[in-house]
């Protein structure tokens, strides 16, 4: 579970408290994204070492490298791999909104894609 939607509005509320009372004895919460002190404490653990963040918590940071994205496409390609896609919508006004609102609904099944041409 992200603390966030990528929105960042006001309705938009972190679960890690909730969540936090369902993890096993030991367990970590692990975070896609998270507030700016979650953000400079990791940073800051990457280059010192020294962990300055909440106990058992992790913030996620990818690295995105091509041989790994081409990897995934070659199994997309195949067939080997089918992404779960909650709609295609059209990047204008009305698909933005309807992408936000499936977004805050938390019910959205899948990635929810703005297409730059005819969805």
């Amino acid at each position: 579970l992200s603390p966030t939607v990528s929105s960042m509005d006001k309705e938009d509320r972190s679960y890690e408290k909730e969540v936090r009372g369902l993890l096993s004895p030991g367990g970590r919460y692990v975070a896609t994204n998270g507030g700016v002190r979650d953000w400079m404490a990791t940073l800051f653990r990457r280059v010192s070492g020294l962990n300055l963040q909440r106990r058992n918590f992790d913030l996620v940071i990818t690295r995105h490298e091509r041989k790994d994205l081409e990897k995934l496409s070659g199994l997309v390609d195949a067939g080997k791999l089918r992404p779960v896609l909650a709609a295609v919508l059209r990047l204008d006004q009305a698909g933005l909104a309807e992408g936000f609102s499936m977004q805050r609904s938390r019910r959205a099944a899948g990635k929810i894609v703005f297409a730059l041409t005819e969805a």
